[in-house]
C-alpha cells in the first residue's frame, strides 16, 4: 500500500461521540486485514466511547486527516487508582512507519 504523501497535517485529538462509527470501522477493518475475528461484544466499549473511557477518568484519542477521516486510535481505561490499561491502539497500514504510533502512545 502506498504511503500518504502528506502526513504532517494529521490531527491528534480527543474522540467525540460522533467518532464512534468511524473508530469501529477503523478497528474492524484492521482486524479483517490481518485475518483476525471481529467481535461486537468484545468491542462494545466503542458503542459509547464517552461513557466507557472519558466518564470513568480515562481518555480516548483519534488521529485524523485534514478532512476528518479517522486513521488511528488509542484509549486509556482506568483499572484502579494506580493502573491504566492501554486499549484500542490502532493505526491504518498506510500511516505506519512514520512515528504516528509513537505519537498516539505518547500524546495522551
Amino acid at each position: 500500500m502506498k504511503k500518504p504523501a502528506e502526513t504532517t497535517a494529521l490531527l491528534f485529538r480527543r474522540a467525540q461521540p460522533e467518532d464512534g462509527p468511524a473508530v469501529r470501522e477503523l478497528i474492524f477493518s484492521i482486524l479483517r486485514d490481518n485475518d483476525l475475528p471481529t467481535d461486537a461484544h468484545t468491542d462494545a466499549d466503542l458503542d459509547d466511547i464517552h461513557a466507557y473511557y472519558l466518564a470513568t477518568g480515562g481518555d480516548f484519542r483519534v488521529l485524523t486527516t485534514p478532512d476528518g477521516t479517522v486513521v488511528g486510535s488509542v484509549g486509556l481505561k482506568p483499572v484502579d487508582r494506580r493502573t491504566i490499561e492501554l486499549r484500542k491502539m490502532y493505526l491504518l497500514a498506510a500511516y505506519r512507519g512514520q512515528h504516528h504510533g509513537r505519537r498516539t502512545r505518547t500524546g495522551i
